[in-house]
């Protein structure tokens, strides 16, 4: 929690110090109060929750493998189309952090992949995104 709340607060400040020239503002004491019960409250704002990102982005692992399905032709070509849709849902999420549309949200990118979808992975910042470690949901 207070590393994820350092981290945003950071480039907040430092965004806020490019683009005007007030001050840098600190949050109101109301604002680390709400911050502080959420921790205290949710299950997923807990301290340690952000860990596994940061753990995957300091060690580089990607997470789960990418298993190619051994089967049918039409098994095969369905797996190879999939890939190519991770490949190039990876490098969406690569670019967006590039150009910095991914700081100050919580949200994803999603993409339709056979009778599924393509979900970012929770626990990965977007600049680590690879195509293996997007999740497949039904």
């Amino acid at each position: 929690m207070v590393f994820t709340l350092a981290y945003y607060l950071n480039k907040a400040c430092r965004t806020q110090l490019l683009v005007g020239e007030q001050p840098t503002c600190q949050p109101s004491e109301q604002i680390w109060a709400h911050a502080r019960s959420q921790m205290l409250e949710k299950a997923e704002f807990a301290p340690g929750v952000e860990w596994p990102a940061v753990e995957a982005y300091i060690t580089g692992s990607k997470g789960r493998s990418h298993q190619a399905a051994s089967g049918s032709k039409e098994e095969d070509e369905e797996s190879e189309e999939e890939w190519k849709v991770r490949v190039a849902l990876s490098d969406a999420h690569k670019e967006l952090n590039q150009k910095g549309l991914d700081e100050l949200i919580w949200n994803h990118i999603s993409a339709k992949c056979g009778g599924g979808l393509l979900i970012t992975a929770g626990d990965r910042l977007w600049d680590s995104m690879e195509p293996e470690t997007l999740v497949k949901s039904s």
